[in-house]
């Protein structure tokens, strides 16, 4: 499955991905912060800089002109966004419409005319602090990063012309199963209209983190670490 990876290093990248992405994100998932330092145009740019850069935001906003402090950032996102566990869900909705929004209009195309190699990944994002206000955001794991707690989230993905698109993510709640994750996945991948099968894919993920599931389609990748933005 051949993958094409920018270099996310080079400043002709950094920017045209910041540009696409804070305006994407602005007309999907506003944040109604108004500050007087701050507004929502700063704030995703902020984040997506840091994303971009895999930098923390206090560093993003010393090397952002213009940019607040990482404090004054962190104060107006922690106002915007709701920690409840039905705040992350309506979150989680939110950034899923933003994922079809940005889908080219070939691969729609493309993904409800016939069946499609989908790919299942998940990631973990290793965490030393508490949760935020439900113990069952931090999910634990083998040992990594020098902790076994971890945020955690799955998306399933479209391969078409090489390239990998995203059609759906979902955050990985403690005690939760990994049938029960792509579940959820493939049911929102067939409310975009994908064609694929799910039922050998549900028992292969439950099962194994790296297998191939021909039969049904759906190809699941072993889970990664990744370094948090915080």
């Amino acid at each position: 499955m051949s993958q094409r990876y920018p270099n996310i290093n080079s400043p002709q990248f950094g920017h045209q991905a910041r540009s696409a992405i804070v305006g994407l994100v602005l007309a999907h998932l506003p944040l109604g912060i108004d500050g007087r330092k701050i507004d929502d145009r700063l704030a995703w740019d902020i984040l997506c800089y840091a994303s971009v850069k895999r930098i923390s935001i206090e560093s993003a906003c010393v090397e952002l002109a213009g940019a607040p402090s990482g404090n004054t950032t962190r104060e107006h996102l922690d106002a915007a966004l709701d920690p409840s566990r039905a705040g992350m869900e309506a979150l989680e909705a939110q950034l899923n419409q933003t994922l079809n929004a940005q889908l080219p209009k070939g691969v729609l195309r493309r993904v409800k005319k016939r069946r499609v190699e989908t790919a299942a990944d998940l990631v973990e994002i290793a965490y030393h602090g508490q949760a935020a206000q439900d113990d069952d955001e931090v999910r634990r794991g083998a040992a990594k990063s020098g902790t076994t707690h971890f945020h955690m989230y799955a998306t399933l993905a479209v391969v078409h012309s090489g390239q990998r698109f995203t059609l759906a993510m979902t955050f990985v709640w403690a005690g939760e199963t990994m049938d029960v994750v792509l579940a959820r996945l493939l049911k929102r991948a067939r409310e975009l209209g994908v064609r694929l099968g799910d039922s050998t894919a549900t028992k292969a993920f439950a099962r194994s983190r790296c297998c191939d599931c021909s039969g049904s389609g759906v190809y699941l990748i072993s889970s990664r670490s990744r370094r948090a933005v915080a």
